[in-house]
């Protein structure tokens, strides 16, 4: 397994601390997966290549897993029936979906941006 240095940060539930904490999204084992998906060639993976393949490890990885879902509610609550939202990292991520994927692209291929 290869050691990369990227960093995106994304809040998921710890059952066993049973704390919200921070989750690092492009950890090795997730890098490492997206690496298999692409094409063996570096000169076949183009940033819209990069792309695809990147929104399918996320959402392989992440979308609709309840271990990487939190709730998210109004602070203070105010009424029981107050709205509620459940969001799970892939969503989270999605929310700056074209940074995300710039900055994995950029430090994994240099920048190259074809």
């Amino acid at each position: 397994m290869e050691k990369y240095n990227l960093s995106w940060k994304a809040f998921y539930h710890n059952f066993n601390a049973r704390r919200i904490e921070e989750y690092n999204v492009l950890n090795d084992g997730f890098v490492n997966g997206l690496m298999e998906r692409l094409p063996k060639k570096k000169s076949d993976i183009t940033y819209e290549v990069f792309k695809e393949k990147l929104r399918a490890e996320l959402l392989y990885r992440y979308w609709c897993k309840c271990e990487w879902e939190v709730v998210l509610s109004a602070f203070p609550p105010s009424k029981d029936g107050e709205e509620k939202r459940k969001v799970d990292i892939y969503q989270q991520v999605m929310l700056n979906f074209e940074i995300f994927c710039k900055y994995a692209y950029d430090n994994l291929f240099g920048g190259n941006k074809k």
